[in-house]
């Protein structure tokens, strides 16, 4: 385990002692509901990150350069784009994925465009912004999201 995972655990562990010193019984309410959350995630998280193993045991980390590497310009950042606005998953979850196709060829600016669309492009939820924020508001949100991932794909490709 790294420093960062250290400090962070050492963080969290201080403040359900001082949670507990505080008031016992919230405490306990909170690491239940704490508990159900991690329950009702779980078996997604589970699922997402045995698909991905399995597509990283069977794809190879040339082919992930020819898609998402350096050398994929333009059309590895759409697709990218596009792959990160059609996945419905946690966005905790999109960081590892990520990180492990940048271990095997990805480039800098496909990733970013990855995270970025999986993030603030909802295509699988663009029905109930429209019926909360109307059409025209939604669908606005949603092309300028997928600009701005654009943008900033393209700007992490150049400077990294």
């Amino acid at each position: 385990m790294n420093t960062t995972a250290w400090i962070i655990n050492l963080l969290a562990i201080g403040c359900l002692v001082l949670a507990f010193i505080a008031n016992r019984q919230l405490a306990l309410d909170g690491l239940k509901k704490g508990l159900r959350t991690l329950a009702s995630i779980a078996p997604v998280t589970i699922v997402v990150v045995s698909i991905v193993a399995i597509v990283l045991a069977f794809v190879t980390p040339e082919s992930i350069g020819t898609v998402l590497g350096e050398s994929s310009g333009i059309g590895g950042i759409l697709v990218a784009l596009g792959l990160g606005a059609v996945v419905h998953m946690p966005a905790l979850l999109g960081f590892p994925i990520a990180g492990k196709v940048l271990a095997n060829g990805g480039a800098a600016g496909p990733i970013a465009a990855f995270i970025t669309s999986l993030t603030m492009i909802g295509i699988f939820t663009i029905p109930l912004e429209i019926s909360v924020l109307g059409k025209r508001f939604a669908l606005a949100r949603n092309v300028i999201s997928a600009v701005m991932a654009f943008v900033i794909a393209i700007m992490l490709g150049v400077l990294l």
